[in-house]
């Protein structure tokens, strides 16, 4: 989701269309059909330009195609060269080079002679004077602790002069010159055709695919052309002749993640083709239709593509191209960003949305505009654009304006573990009401703006990640590869503090690359990927990369502030053990007294471990007392599993009730390995951890799952909820429920869930998220909210708008209560459930309503279904103290003609009802019904009649006077019922004193009857 409106704005000088823009590292290019510009990736500066001679566009073409290849650097190293390819209208593929001086930060600026016109240096350079001392001292503190811009102190305040250097860096400083040149033209093919060409990636290996061309008899088939980019030799693979290959090509897509090529034929047949090790092709035919458009997701089998005019979101799986679900949005461009979980589209019209990779809407311009032009016209600007790129750090949108004018540079903001942070900021949720905010670290915001998040393969790599964690004392901790800081607490006594950071130092000559980290009370758990040591290395198994587990003392720095003398460093390790292989995921799990942490490794195992505080162990001749004690549960061989699921792609795991373990994988699968055998698996004897005593099922649960978390509800007795969103709803499952349904079966769309009468079915509480993008579920004793981020635009002056998050909070009580009305039999154990929230009258409000107005387009079995539903809700409204006033305030809002339903239901009539509540002698709820029942006269006459025993639904829509009487006046509208009813509640008022509501009701009186008559006889009466 974007984090307000653009930083920075440049205008765009090109003179021809603008074909690409593609970001290369720190750097920008936006190609045009004869041009390519070089900007600077964080300030948009312009670094460098190129245009093609007008010989060279004739004999080559102009520019068509823009593309780069994914080079992973494993230790974060810069690159000095780069290289971008574009492909002409002639078939020519022209690669540019940029070169990178890193040697100095200059910003220098040439004329057309490459002549130097001005240099600058940052603001913070400063030459000094030679000092030997000085000399000394930074040679040792280089040497000590690697770079001068690794050194920090241990208790750093963000505010420090110390941070100077690096927010001068930030601010657009240090700019390394660049220098843009032709380095190669190439023709593709024979130069007639249709052709395409692909980058692999980590490789000198180029891809050229001819299309079979009529008009020219060299070209008669499709056919790979393959280029050695770094001796430039030629290989062709001609694809007729292959067996597998009888129609022609329409169309091919090359995912460079996965290294393999997706071909459409003519007769809508699509194949997976991959090169193996020989240089040959394998083949398989995946699926069948007119694919087209098609975008691949970097980070899993996912990809989006368009079949008749509709974009549709596909999982490849096991030779298999299953589609998962439609995307509603119109015809565009689309691109991934490359940590994989959200996307963007441009749609033709201009307008651009940013989506969750399950279709969850969190940026649209379109709804913007119109929130916006309400008051002003704000259609210019970054809200349409040409084309749109989504940064390689995921934190940073540009946006090219439709009129190719200006280019935009938007931050983007990213939720790790519930933590929201963009390159400036962490946010905190407090309280589930307000953001608080804390400034990133100038260390770690340095190291955001170079970060990449571009995977290439499925393989574990050294690739680093950003990760923050919050512990329950209101510790923050932030890590990046070999950079870990911790936080003082934000809050004491109620109060918010100004944070201090420790900053992690390594004494080891091994760097860190935390790939996960979590808290455990006053500890705090990393997770570090390491290149494996020749001594360690064990001859069956090649992984070169290890993970390990370290577990940090950090007890002492919730008392920084105190001035006490602390460090965090490797000397505070606690415990240090790798498992000779890396992990997939891991995830912590609080049960009770003993905690678990549950490792899922790369060679198909399943760790649990214990973790227990204080305790005292006694051997043969001594005792021990630890601090914290990590032990094997047990460990759960998934071998078996690896040709059912593929467990490397896990995202989310986690385990329920010490037995059972859930898989979510990038492709949105979520799978329940159950354990089916009797006794509990939880040993407890060390040799009970060997024996093979479980029995497990793989059962598949759901699909197009983002994430799930898990919800205790304060219930008579606490129940504990999984919730589940899968890009449109949330979905909630009462844990043991879900565990004890879970089967293997052909699973229920949920649109045909609720009509289900099996008991064994396990359907979900379904919630519509609406525009909230879900984080968590609030639940205390007086409601259960669910919790999200939404997008605000507010206009303030002319042109000028801004656009921000906020907090918002969806009721989501009385989807539970609905689901027990639909799903749970027994009504009285229902009230009991749920009669000690606050806000469950008030619920009772809002299911009375939703079921008496929202039933009119249903069909005849979905009404029946919900008239039986209303019927129940009626009789759990009577488990209430008072379910007259819940009558009453639904009344209150619905229309007259919805009043016929209500009463039918309830098998009454308003005359009726009245009686019922001038019999519990509370004139506070016969006013306020008399009222609704007076206005209900007004707006036309009921039709009550005695004799049939219910309520006739006319409405006149005649006109009332508010006159005296006279010429057009209304007749009198009330019955002789009607004023011996009205006489009883004014007695009651005039008895408990309330005269406003006597004038009240005697103004409508007036209304009801223009005539006063009936005034009259109220005044006699009561003179």
């Amino acid at each position: 989701m974007i984090n307000g409106c653009p930083n920075f704005a440049i205008d765009l000088n090109v003179e021809d269309e603008i074909v690409d823009i593609i970001q290369l590292h720190q750097i920008i290019a936006i190609v045009t059909k004869t041009s390519v510009y070089i900007y600077h990736s964080y300030t948009l500066l312009p670094l460098a330009s190129h245009t093609r001679s007008s010989n060279s566009i004739e004999l080559n073409g102009i520019n068509t195609t823009a593309k780069k290849k994914l080079i992973h650097e494993p230790h974060g190293g810069k690159q000095s060269k780069l290289n971008l390819f574009i492909q002409t209208t002639s078939n020519f593929l022209v690669i540019y080079q940029i070169s990178i001086d890193y040697s100095h930060a200059i910003y220098e600026v040439h004329n057309s002679n490459h002549e130097l016109i001005q240099a600058a240096v940052p603001m913070n350079y400063s030459s000094g004077n030679f000092s030997f001392t000085k000399f000394l001292q930074s040679a040792t503190k280089s040497f000590m602790q690697g770079k001068d811009e690794d050194v920090s102190p241990k208790l750093e305040n963000v505010e420090s002069i110390n941070n100077n250097s690096i927010d001068d860096e930030l601010g657009g400083y240090d700019i390394e010159p660049v220098k843009l040149s032709v380095y190669k033209v190439l023709q593709m093919g024979s130069g007639t055709g249709e052709q395409v060409f692909s980058l692999q990636s980590n490789s000198h290996e180029l891809f050229i695919f001819n299309y079979a061309h009529e008009a020219n008899e060299e070209v008669d088939s499709d056919y790979f052309q393959v280029v050695d980019l770094s001796n430039f030799e030629t290989k062709l693979i001609d694809l007729s002749t292959y067996s597998w290959f009888k129609t022609p090509a329409k169309r091919v897509y090359y995912n460079q993640y996965g290294d393999y090529f997706l071909l459409v034929t003519k007769a809508d047949e699509i194949m997976r083709l991959k090169f193996d090790k020989e240089g040959g092709l394998r083949s398989c035919t995946v699926g069948s239709g007119d694919l087209s458009n098609v975008c691949f997701s970097p980070c899993s089998n996912l990809l989006i593509g368009e079949e008749g005019e509709t974009w549709k979101l596909y999982h490849l799986k096991d030779g298999i191209l299953e589609k998962l679900k439609t995307l509603n949005f119109p015809q565009g461009r689309v691109n991934w960003s490359s940590c994989g979980d959200f996307f963007g589209i441009v749609e033709d019209s201009g307008n651009w949305k940013l989506l969750s990779r399950f279709g969850k809407v969190l940026f649209d311009t379109h709804q913007t505009i119109n929130e916006l032009n309400s008051k002003h016209n704000h259609s210019e600007g970054f809200l349409n654009a040409k084309t749109i790129l989504i940064g390689e750090n995921s934190n940073t949108l540009y946006v090219i304006s439709q009129d190719s004018c200006k280019l935009y540079y938007i931050p983007l903001y990213n939720i790790v573990n519930d933590l929201v942070y963009d390159k400036n900021y962490i946010t905190v949720i407090e309280n589930h009401r307000n953001f608080v905010r804390f400034p990133m670290l100038p260390k770690f915001r340095r190291l955001l703006l170079h970060h990449d998040n571009e995977s290439i393969g499925s393989s574990p790599t050294y690739q680093r990640k950003i990760i923050l964690s919050k512990s329950l004392f209101g510790q923050l901790s932030i890590s990046y590869g070999d950079h870990l800081a911790v936080s003082t607490p934000i809050t004491t006594g109620g109060l918010t503090n100004h944070i201090l950071w420790f900053n992690c130092k390594n004494h080891f000559a091994d760097p860190l690359n935390i790939i996960e980290q979590f808290w455990f009370q006053d500890y705090l758990i990393v997770v570090n990927r390491r290149i494996q040591h020749e001594f360690e290395a064990d001859k069956e198994k090649q992984e070169p990369l290890v993970d390990e587990v370290i577990v940090y003392d950090t007890s002492k720095t919730k008392y920084g502030m105190s001035g006490e003398n602390i460090v965090l460093s490797s000397d505070s390790v606690l415990w240090r053990y790798d498992f000779k292989c890396t992990f997939v995921a891991t995830q912590l799990v609080h049960n009770g007294d003993v905690s678990h942490i549950v490792v899922l490794t790369t060679d198909y195992r399943l760790v649990v471990l214990d973790l227990v505080t204080d305790k005292i162990v006694n051997l043969d001749s001594q005792t021990k007392h630890y601090r914290i004690f990590i032990s094997t549960n047990k460990t759960v061989h998934l071998a078996s599993l690896q040709h059912k699921l593929n467990l490397h792609e896990t995202r989310q795991i986690t385990m329920i009730d010490k037995r059972h373990f859930l898989f979510l994988l990038q492709s949105g699968e979520l799978y329940l390995l159950k354990n089916v055998t009797r006794s509990s698996s939880i040993s407890q004897k060390p040799t009970d951890v060997i024996k093979p005593s479980n029995m497990y099922d793989l059962i598949k649960l759901n699909s197009t799952i983002e994430f799930f978390k898990f919800v205790t509800v304060p219930f008579q007795s606490p129940v504990q909820f999984i919730y589940l969103f899968n890009g449109d709803q949330i979905l909630i499952y009462d844990v043991d429920e879900m565990v004890a349904k879970a089967c293997n079966k052909l699973h229920v769309n949920q649109e045909d869930a609720f009509e289900s009468e099996d008991e064994s079915e396990l359907v979900p509480i379904a919630i519509d998220t609406d525009d909230i993008l879900p984080l968590e579920i609030e639940t205390d004793r007086n409601t259960i909210n669910l919790i999200g981020l939404e997008n605000l635009s507010s206009s303030y002056h002319h042109h000028d708008f801004v656009i921000k998050n906020k907090l918002a909070h969806k009721l989501i009580l009385n989807n539970f209560i609905e689901f027990d009305l639909i799903h749970r039999g027994d009504l009285e154990s229902t009230f009991n459930k749920y009669k000690s929230f606050a806000n469950f009258q008030f619920c009772l409000e809002l299911l009375l309503f939703k079921l008496l107005v929202g039933g009119e387009q249903q069909h005849q079995q979905q009404q029946q279904s919900s008239n039986l539903t209303l019927k129940r809700l009626f009789q759990l409204i009577e488990f209430t103290e008072s379910p007259e006033s819940i009558y009453i305030n639904c009344l209150r809002k619905i229309e007259v003609a919805y009043w016929n339903k209500f009463f039918n239901v309830l098998n009454t009539t308003p005359v009726k009802f009245m009686d019922r509540l001038i019999k519990l002698d509370n004139v506070e709820l016969c006013y306020h019904y008399l009222i609704v029942y007076l206005n209900y006269k007004k707006e036309g006459e009921p039709g009550d009649n005695e004799n049939n025993g219910k309520v006739e639904d006319t409405y006149e829509s005649g006109t009332v006077s508010h006159a005296n009487g006279g010429e057009g006046a209304a007749p009198d509208q009330l019955s002789g019922d009607d004023k011996q009813i009205i006489l009883q509640i004014i007695k009651m008022l005039a008895e408990s004193e309330k005269w406003d509501w006597c004038f009240e009701l005697c103004r409508f009186i007036k209304i009801l009857e223009p005539s006063g008559q009936f005034l009259k006889e109220i005044k006699a009466e009561f003179g």
